[in-house]
C-alpha cells in the first residue's frame, strides 16, 4: 500500500495524520545486488558496473562528435500590467522567434559551435502554457512564418533546436483547451486536485500565481498522441520533453489511481512514442528511465547538497554517462560563481549551459522570473564564446571516451581519468600546487596523457 504524509493545521497545536491510499502497489518489491571485485570496490567501479547495466552493448558516441554548447531562451511570459487602473495579464515576448535567429547568429559568429538550442515558451500562450493536445504559435513572437523561418535557420546553420513542452504540468486552461480538471488533473491522497507550486526563496512561500495542475500519468501516452499529430506539421527535427525526463508524479485518483511505478510505465512509454516518431530529444536531469531516450541532458547536478553529513561531491552521474549521452549543467550566467562553475565542468566532463534572452532585464521585474535579470545575450556573448572556446580544447580528447576514474588527489584537487588515457587535474585552491612533476594553478587546471601535463 502507499503511504502518503498529509500535515492538517489549527489554531491550537499542528499535528501530522498518516494515510494510506486505496490503491495497492501492483509490483514487486527486489534489491538487486552485485558483488565487486576489490580493484573495483570505489564509487568509480561502482558507476562502471551500473553503466554496464544501464547501457549494455550500446555503441559510445563519436569521437568526432563537436562538444555541445547548451543554450536555452524564453519566449513568451505573463505579466501583471494596467489600463485606466484596471489590471490585466499581458503575453511579454522575452525572445521572439526572429531575434532567436539573431541570437543564434551572435554565438556562430563568435565561433561558438556544437549548440543544442532549448527554446521555452514558445507555444499556447507562452511559459504558462495550456495543453499541448493542440499547438498555437504565440503571435506576440512572430507567428507562423516566423517559427518557420527560425526552424529553417537551425537546420541550414547545423544548430540543434529544441522546443520545450510541458506534458507533466497544466498552467493556464481555457474553454475547450481539453483539458478537464475533473479528468485529467492528477489528485493528492485527500481528494484534492494537485497543483505544483514554484516557491519564492526570498519569502519562503509559495507564488500566489501560475500554479500548475498535475497531469494525471495515466493520461501521458493519449496526450502524446494528439501532441504528435500537431507537432508533425511544425517540421521541427528535435524536440526538449522537459519535465517528462525529470518527474514521476503518483495520482491518487480513487476510480483511476496511479502508483509511481505505473506513471514511470506510463512516462516511458510517451517517451518511445515520441523517439518512434522521429524527434531527436532533449530532457531535464534525466531519470535512468529516460535515458534511452535522450540525445542530451541538461540541468544535471555537478556537485551535491553540501549538507553537513556530505563530506565531498562526487560525480557519480557522469562517470556513468560519459562517453554514451552529452549533458550540460547549470547555466554559467546564472551561477553565483561562474569560475568555479566553469572548473566543475572540466572536472565532470560537462558541457556549458546558458541562458540567454534578447529582452533587457527590465523586462522580468516585478515577476516570478526576475531570477532572469542576468540573462540579455549581448551582455554575455564574449563570455559564453571565450569559456566555450576553452572548454573545448579541453574537452574535444574526450569526446566519445568513457570516464574511468575519478580522485581526490589533495583537498580541493581532483583528477579526472578518461579510459583513452586522457585526464584532467582541477586545483580550486587558491595557491598553485605540484602534482606528479606539474604546476596546477590556482583555481586553474591541467591536461595530459600518461606523465606530462599542459596547463591552463
Amino acid at each position: 500500500t502507499t503511504v502518503e504524509r498529509e500535515s492538517f493545521y489549527s489554531t491550537r497545536k499542528h499535528g501530522a495524520l498518516v494515510k494510506a491510499s486505496p490503491a495497492m502497489l501492483q509490483a514487486d518489491i527486489r534489491l538487486r545486488y552485485r558483488p565487486l571485485p576489490k580493484e573495483q570496490a570505489s564509487y568509480a567501479g561502482l558507476a562502471a558496473a551500473y553503466r554496464e547495466r544501464l547501457f549494455g552493448v550500446r555503441e559510445t558516441l563519436s569521437p568526432e562528435e563537436p562538444v555541445a554548447f547548451y543554450l536555452t531562451s524564453v519566449g513568451a511570459i505573463s505579466k501583471r500590467k494596467t489600463v485606466l487602473g484596471l489590471g490585466y495579464w499581458a503575453t511579454v515576448p522575452l525572445t521572439t522567434y526572429g531575434e532567436a535567429q539573431e541570437i543564434l547568429q551572435a554565438l556562430l559568429d563568435k565561433g561558438v559551435g556544437g549548440i543544442q538550442y532549448r527554446y521555452d515558451g514558445w507555444y499556447n500562450g507562452g511559459v504558462e502554457s495550456r495543453l499541448p493536445s493542440r499547438l498555437s504559435l504565440v503571435s506576440e513572437l512572430g507567428g507562423k512564418k516566423a517559427f518557420q523561418a527560425l526552424t529553417a535557420y537551425a537546420g541550414e546553420k547545423g544548430v540543434g533546436l529544441y522546443p520545450n513542452v510541458d506534458f507533466n504540468y497544466v498552467s493556464s486552461t481555457g474553454w475547450f483547451d481539453g483539458f478537464s480538471k475533473t479528468f485529467d488533473a492528477a489528485r493528492s491522497v485527500d481528494g484534492a486536485v494537485a497543483l505544483a507550486f514554484d516557491f519564492n526563496i526570498s519569502t519562503l512561500s509559495n507564488y500566489a500565481v501560475w500554479n500548475r495542475y498535475i497531469y494525471s500519468a495515466g493520461r501521458l501516452p493519449g496526450l502524446v498522441g494528439k501532441f504528435t499529430a500537431a507537432y508533425d506539421k511544425l517540421g521541427v527535427p528535435g524536440l526538449s520533453v522537459g519535465a517528462l525526463a525529470r518527474d514521476v508524479n503518483s495520482d491518487f485518483t480513487k476510480s483511476r489511481p496511479v502508483t509511481r511505478p505505473l506513471a514511470q510505465r506510463y512516462t516511458e512509454e510517451s517517451l518511445a512514442s515520441l523517439q518512434q516518431a522521429g524527434y531527436r530529444l532533449l530532457g531535464e536531469t534525466g531519470n535512468a528511465y529516460a535515458l534511452p531516450y535522450l540525445a542530451h541532458v541538461t540541468g544535471l547536478p555537478m556537485e551535491g547538497s553540501g549538507y553537513s553529513l556530505c563530506s565531498r561531491s562526487v560525480p557519480f552521474a557522469q562517470l556513468v554517462l560519459h562517453g554514451y549521452v552529452q549533458y550540460g549543467g547549470a547555466a554559467v550566467n546564472l551561477s553565483g560563481d561562474p569560475d568555479v562553475l566553469f572548473l566543475r565542468s572540466i572536472e565532470t566532463g560537462s558541457s556549458l549551459s546558458y541562458h540567454l534572452n534578447y529582452a533587457p532585464p527590465a523586462v522580468v521585474k516585478g515577476t516570478q522570473y526576475s531570477y532572469l535579470y542576468s540573462t540579455q545575450y549581448t551582455t554575455w556573448l564574449s563570455d559564453a564564446a571565450d569559456r566555450y572556446a576553452a572548454l573545448e580544447a579541453v574537452l574535444s580528447p574526450a569526446q566519445g571516451a568513457r570516464m574511468t576514474g575519478h580522485e581526490e588527489l589533495e583537498p580541493d584537487v581532483v583528477r579526472t581519468r578518461y579510459e583513452n588515457g586522457y585526464y584532467t587535474i582541477v586545483n580550486y585552491g587558491r595557491t598553485d600546487i605540484e602534482i606528479d612533476g606539474v604546476t596546477v594553478p590556482a583555481m586553474g587546471y591541467v591536461t595530459g596523457e600518461g606523465g606530462g601535463g599542459n596547463e591552463g
